[in-house]
């Protein structure tokens, strides 16, 4: 949501920012204050994969939040370009960092006759954070409302996430993958049985634990077998 949100509302808020900043003459200025959530989405993108692998998808997403509450509040506040850009930018950083890791925590968590409904949500949650901006910058237009609020209303739904996202459980299979032995075994189990809402999840987990000992197993027979190949066309 706060992404299409982000997205969308400088549409409206461009109309009071250019003659609050002067900026008539400054098209060069006005292109990077739209464009700076895009850049910002372009950094987060690029690193939430290593990210969400090296510390857990759930810190992750709470970095994501805290992103989001910056960049929200810096944008309520920009007594300069700078800062306003410096804010859409932040924002779109935290775009780009759920943009990979929110379906990554969907996949690895939800149950399997769930999951293809739940992966659609967020780009539902997209379009719809759009559809929210532009009803948000008619509205401030036509009463005669601040950019900043405009801007700085993104600090709500930034909050409620934060506080989502910091009651949710690690990725049982992350755990898994990355804490070995009976620790790792029983902070997955305990995430199962939060997000299944039942106290017995050991048929689940050990499933989880099979098919992750199968990929193990599997990367380098693939690599054994694809080295052999092309040893044995190499011409002699």
């Amino acid at each position: 949501l706060l992404q299409g949100f982000n997205t969308g509302i400088v549409a409206g808020a461009l109309i009071r920012i250019v003659p609050e900043f002067h900026l008539e003459a400054r098209p060069e200025l006005v292109g990077l204050i739209a464009s700076s959530t895009t850049m910002g989405a372009v950094v987060g993108t690029s690193v939430s994969g290593r990210l969400s692998d090296a510390y857990g998808r759930q810190k992750a997403l709470v970095l994501s939040s805290a992103l989001f509450l910056t960049g929200g509040a810096l944008m309520g506040w920009s007594p300069t370009p700078s800062a306003l850009i410096a804010g859409r930018f932040i924002g779109g950083m935290a775009a780009g960092l759920v943009s990979a890791a929110v379906p990554t925590y969907i996949a690895e968590c939800a149950e399997p006759s769930q999951r293809g409904a739940l992966a659609t949500l967020p780009q539902l949650c997209v379009s719809s954070g759009i559809l929210l901006s532009y009803l948000v910058a008619l509205g401030s237009l036509l009463l005669g409302g601040s950019w900043r609020l405009m801007l700085g209303l993104s600090l709500l739904p930034a909050l409620c996430q934060a506080f989502v996202v910091l009651s949710l459980p690690e990725s049982p299979r992350w755990t898994l993958t990355h804490k070995p032995g009976a620790l790792g075994t029983e902070e997955a189990a305990s995430a199962l049985r939060r997000l299944r809402g039942k106290d017995d999840v050991s048929e689940e987990l050990a499933q989880m634990k099979a098919g992750l000992a199968a990929e193990g197993s599997a990367r380098p027979a693939a690599g054994g077998s694809g080295g052999d190949a092309a040893v044995s066309a190499a011409p002699p």
